[in-house]
């Protein structure tokens, strides 16, 4: 993406803070039923690649110019039932698999002092990230509830 301001200078000529060009790829796959027990699963992969911004408002410091990064996601799921009755469904889902380091250019953050632990200048981006989510349907219809 790129923003610019006509007939303006060089340092003055991008406007300041505009997100780095992205570009996302998934490959996902699904089935219906596998299995006696599992139904609706998923696995998917995908791709977030994001691009050096070089295109920068350079006047008065207000911005620096950023590098390029890419990120590897890995998710799956499914549904567990018995007797055509779903019991609980479970997603996993794993961000930044390959644990880069990395800032996003409208990170502000990656302005700040450098850090003593590390050596690096400014706060870096979350790394790896492992999430779960178990869904538990609960039914309170009166047929079900002996009411």
């Amino acid at each position: 993406m790129v923003a610019v301001q006509k007939n303006q200078l060089d340092s003055t000529r991008y406007l300041p803070f505009t997100p780095a060009p992205k570009l996302t790829s998934e490959l996902k796959t699904t089935t219906k039923k596998l299995g006696k027990h599992l139904s609706n699963d998923y696995f998917k992969i995908d791709l977030e690649n994001y691009f050096a911004q070089n295109k920068i408002s350079s006047a008065f410091n207000t911005e620096t110019t950023t590098p390029g990064y890419t990120l590897l996601n890995v998710g799956l799921g499914a549904d567990f039932a018995r007797k055509n009755k779903t019991l609980f469904s479970l997603y996993v889902s794993i961000n930044n698999l390959n644990d880069v380091a990395y800032q996003s250019h409208l990170n502000r953050l990656k302005y700040a002092d450098v850090n003593h632990l590390t050596g690096r200048t400014g706060v870096f981006e979350m790394g790896r990230n492992i999430s779960f989510k178990l869904i538990i349907p609960i039914n309170l219809s009166p047929e079900n509830t002996g009411l």
